[in-house]
Order: C-alpha cells, then structure tokens, then sequence
C-alpha cells in the first residue's frame, strides 16, 4: 500500500487499509466535493479488490450511504 498508493499504515488493523482503499478510490474522483455516484462507485471499487469476510459500517458527511437508486447487487 505504501509503495503503490503513497499511504501510510500506522496500525494492524483491517478497518485501516479498507478505510484506504476507499479513500484512494475516492480520491481517484478528483473532486473537492464527492456526490452519492462517486461513493458509491467507491465502494464498488473496494469490493472488487478486497476479497474474504469483512464488515464496516462507515459515514461520508454529507453522503447519504443508503439509497433506494442504488444496488451494488
């Protein structure tokens, strides 16, 4: 992660390098402000390239997370 991404691992923990991941692929949007496609698209992208059993539960402000016109199936 450090070397493809240019992020920094402080911990052992999971929940961190997902938390990357996510914001790596946010940052990918090249946006100041993200709307509801770019995280979701996000998540998409986290999903596809973390594999195994995890959950999180995670909170954008502003970003409404949970919509109807949304299904990442």
């Amino acid at each position: 992660m450090e070397e493809e991404l240019h992020r920094h691992i402080n911990t052992d923990s999971d929940s961190e390098v997902l938390l990357n991941i996510l914001a790596e692929s946010l940052q990918r949007a090249g946006k100041v402000r993200i709307n509801e496609d770019d995280t979701f698209s996000a998540v998409s992208s986290l999903f596809q390239s973390c594999r195994g059993g995890y959950a999180c539960v995670g909170m954008i402000t502003g970003t409404d997370l949970l919509s109807p016109k949304h299904s990442l199936g």
